[in-house]
């Protein structure tokens, strides 16, 4: 289920102006299932690599198959053209060359505009890879491109979430963050979304849609650039896109301060259908996953079951997903789950709970005083008396705080 980008092999992304204007991030993250090159059954790994004329190089990591590096490299002077070769090699402390561990390269001019993350093949000098015998390199790459255009935006409002990441040091720094939620009605948003992005000079913004499926504009390729396209016109260019990922008709959209990118590496996105079957789309689940510093946060855009009467199957969805495809495509470890892999998690989407008003029972509609009833409440704005009704309040999710209602809405 896991669904990590990987490079395209007809397309190339490379912008001929961005050259002399950009910086290319490299962070060497880790490798596992290397050959042993040492008598002890294990060898002394590291990572180098080129760009133009400039070496890189990671440091030793000792006596291990499965090194961990976390490294952070900025490199200056990119060609479109160039191919980056990464060679991880055993460190041997006598006189005699370093012994090859594997290669890979990387076309700097098929890297997409979001960046990439994730693991690949190590292969021989000649290109081979040989199954697994060689091991894999996990890193992430992303270009910065120097705008020469600032957006003139101004606070407005406080953050949605501000969650504490922890860096090496044991020092711990703040990551503002706007999340929104929306139900399209698979129609064309209005070209202008600042009602509903409120909250300005955030570090990150991940949007979560569903039925998200209408015709798109003419000059884009897809409904999803239609739609991704409409975000980054309302924010503006100090944030470039992070990530995009569909399932059906839900999509989730991150995008990141340019000044924030080279803090976040490892991203990965996963998938869970609990519609017909729990095989078709139409319902389920999106995940997105990535590492900010040292800190491992997950957002999970959800469309559940519909209907009055259909909370367990709710509550059925929601299990479903977060032990299910989240587990399985984001969780790399067999023994952990979600709440133990990542230090945050925020669960989002149109969850379809209602209001158990008194008397409606199991029908899809209240009656006509009902709903008369429950209309006056809102405009005299009793929304505590309203939410004891509330279906969602009245389940339990272990290790969940909803925020509280930002009514009026």
């Amino acid at each position: 289920m896991m669904n990590r980008r990987q490079f395209r092999n007809a397309d190339s992304y490379w912008n001929p102006y961005w050259i002399g204007e950009s910086m290319l991030h490299i962070r060497i993250e880790e490798a596992r299932g290397l050959a042993q090159a040492d008598a002890t059954g294990y060898s002394d790994p590291y990572v180098k690599f080129y760009v133009g004329k400039t070496k890189y190089r990671t440091k030793n990591i000792d006596n291990t198959l499965r090194p961990i590096w976390n490294e952070d490299f900025a490199c200056k002077n990119i060609k479109g053209d160039e191919v980056l070769k990464f060679v991880v090699n055993d460190n041997d402390t006598m006189m005699s060359a370093q012994d090859l561990l594997g290669l890979h390269h990387f076309d700097i001019s098929k890297l997409p505009p979001e960046g990439f993350s994730g693991w690949v093949p190590l292969s021989d000098e000649k290109g081979t890879t040989s199954g697994d015998k060689l091991g894999h390199l996990r890193f992430t790459a992303w270009l910065q491109k120097e705008s020469p255009k600032k957006a003139n935006i101004e606070a407005r409002d406080k953050a949605f979430a501000k969650l504490t990441a922890s860096e090496k040091n044991g020092k711990k720094s703040e990551l503002k963050m706007f999340v929104g939620t929306w139900n399209v009605g698979n129609a064309p948003p209005m070209d202008d979304l600042s009602d509903w992005i409120r909250v300005r000079n955030q570090d990150l913004y991940v949007f979560g849609a569903q039925e998200c499926v209408y015709k798109h504009r003419e000059k884009f390729p897809s409904n999803e650039e239609d739609w991704v396209a409409s975000l980054e016109k309302s924010l503006g260019s100090d944030y470039i896109r992070l990530n995009v990922k569909s399932f059906g008709e839900m999509r989730i959209v991150a995008f990141v301060n340019k000044d924030k990118r080279a803090n976040i590496s490892t991203i990965a996105n996963a998938t869970e259908a609990t519609g017909l079957a729990h095989v078709h789309n139409n319902k389920g689940g999106v995940g997105l996953a990535f590492t900010y510093k040292d800190t491992k946060i997950c957002l999970i855009n959800a469309h559940l079951a519909a209907h009055q009467g259909e909370v367990k199957r709710r509550n059925s969805d929601v299990n479903e997903i977060l032990c299910g495809g989240m587990t399985s495509g984001l969780v790399e470890k067999a023994d952990r789950d979600l709440y133990g892999e990542f230090d945050h998690i925020i669960f989002m989407g149109d969850l379809n709970y209602r209001l158990d008003f008194p008397g409606q029972g199991e029908k899809k509609k209240p009656t006509e005083e009902q709903y008369n009833t429950m209309v006056k409440m809102i405009k005299e704005k009793k929304f505590p008396d309203l939410f004891q009704y509330d279906q969602l309040t009245k389940v339990s999710y272990p290790r969940f705080s909803p925020p509280p209602p930002p009514l009026p809405s």
